[in-house]
């Protein structure tokens, strides 16, 4: 059983992507799946929060650029790749499967990308995710350093 579905909206779309620094840039062509916010111990030490990503066919990305791609073995049957010159946390593949995830955030238009679900919910931390009413504090932002 699949963790979320096929979204729609994505097949034969192109979605490009880039690490932090622009060393790694690729390209993934959809169908993509629903974004599956995974909590898991791992993703949590990765991400630093949950981690938000999308998958696709292994024979649906192209990578452009991939000199400081590096991978390595998070357990034995994952492999994670990320730039070793940014630290940029870029994908996940696990050997029995033929799908690869991509964190969103390394898309440069995720905005077609819509969420399925949680994963290992149970390990957020209690404090919980944001709420709705969490306030905006983009303004506050405002000429004090750049937010990107």
């Amino acid at each position: 059983m699949a963790i979320c579905k096929k979204m729609q909206s994505t097949p034969g779309q192109i979605f490009h992507g880039r690490c932090h620094c622009g060393a790694v840039t690729f390209s993934v062509t959809g169908p993509l799946r629903q974004i599956p916010a995974c909590h898991c111990d791992d993703c949590r030490r990765l991400a630093g929060a949950f981690r938000a990503a999308t998958a696709a066919t292994r024979d649906s990305y192209r990578l452009a650029s991939d000199a400081s791609l590096t991978w390595y073995r998070s357990s034995a049957q994952v492999q994670r790749g990320f730039c070793n010159q940014c630290g940029s946390n870029l994908f996940y593949q696990r050997d029995d499967e033929d799908i690869m995830s991509v964190n969103t955030g390394m898309l440069d238009n995720p905005d077609d990308l819509s969420v399925g679900g949680g994963l290992f919910a149970q390990s957020h931390p209690k404090r919980g995710l944001l709420p709705a009413t969490t306030p905006d504090l983009d303004d506050a932002l405002s000429g004090r350093f750049d937010a990107s």
